[in-house]
């Protein structure tokens, strides 16, 4: 507790003499260092700015969840490409294809059969988490281990996809075989950021992650203003405890033209909050390492 008090007057201190932005990150970073040593070892998270890492259990795996919809969505994009497939196209999608009670806002209220083009199915996938729209896209495109195939062909060795989520729904202990570091998912953030405009679809994946509507109490709580977010949450099932395990994975674009990718996990979280709180400590160890 005197190591951490002795940090709070330091930085206490400094923010004396900096800039109103700056100030906010300070203050943001006394919520971190009130976080119990427990909490901490709870989460891993990770930020790029300028080729530079800033990290908390950065190289430990964590289950995606819904965050693997993000990898998932860059595989179709590659396979409508070789298979000439356009976002126009369509898909015939049966009732009996659905999983029954899981979170499908677009697609769970099919009667016997409806038609969905492939740009409805990424978009119902990366902005509002549809479980059913994810799976049909497996069925369609490719299954898990070919998706994790076409992720490594890319150089991301520890992104493991392996399980539908028809399976997940199935049994909840399959959740953790859907996992990465958050180096890594930050990695293929930063990948993405590069190629988002080498294709009409990658971009198209780019536009729809800065649509997303869930998670807003997560990373977009920790946007600063001026800048703007794309990014995909994760959602586990809900433990006997009340907890959850959760993530968010996306891309911060200050207004100085900066992008700073960013992943957060937490295990057995009570609050979406605690990802805000993980961002804006990373947020200020980032744009205050130059001026420290």
């Amino acid at each position: 507790m005197a190591e951490v008090n002795r940090i709070r007057i330091q930085m206490f201190r400094k923010m004396m003499d900096r800039s109103p932005l700056t100030i906010f990150f300070l203050l943001m970073a006394f919520i971190f260092l009130s976080l119990s040593t427990s909490a901490r070892n709870c989460y891993g998270a990770c930020l790029i700015k300028d080729g530079q890492f800033y990290g908390i259990h950065e190289n430990k795996y964590f289950p995606m969840n819904s965050v693997m919809k993000f990898p998932q969505a860059l595989f179709v994009a590659d396979w409508m490409k070789k298979h000439n497939i356009r976002l126009s196209d369509s898909v015939k999608v049966t009732k009996e294809e659905l999983i029954d009670g899981t979170w499908s806002p677009k697609l769970g209220d099919i009667q016997t059969s409806k038609s969905f083009t492939y740009a409805e199915l990424l978009s119902y996938s990366l902005m509002l988490s549809d479980n059913n729209a994810c799976d049909v896209l497996f069925k369609r495109c490719g299954d898990p281990k070919t998706v994790e195939a076409y992720v490594r062909s890319l150089g991301f060795k520890r992104i493991h996809i392996r399980k539908t989520e028809r399976q997940m729904r199935e049994d909840h202990s399959c959740c953790r075989h859907n996992k990465t570091t958050p180096k890594d998912m930050t990695l293929l953030l930063q990948w993405l950021s590069s190629h988002h405009s080498d294709t009409p679809i990658l971009q198209f994946i780019w536009e729809t992650m800065m649509k997303c509507k869930t998670g807003m109490e997560r990373l977009p709580a920790a946007k600063h203003e001026g800048a703007m977010l794309l990014h995909k949450t994760g959602s586990g099932y809900t433990h006997n405890d009340g907890t959850a395990d959760i993530g968010d994975a996306g891309i911060y674009l200050l207004s100085d033209g900066s992008k700073l990718p960013i992943c957060v996990f937490v295990k057995g979280a009570s609050s979406d909050h605690i990802i805000a709180e993980i961002s804006q400590h990373l947020q200020y160890m980032a744009l205050t390492h130059d001026t420290k």
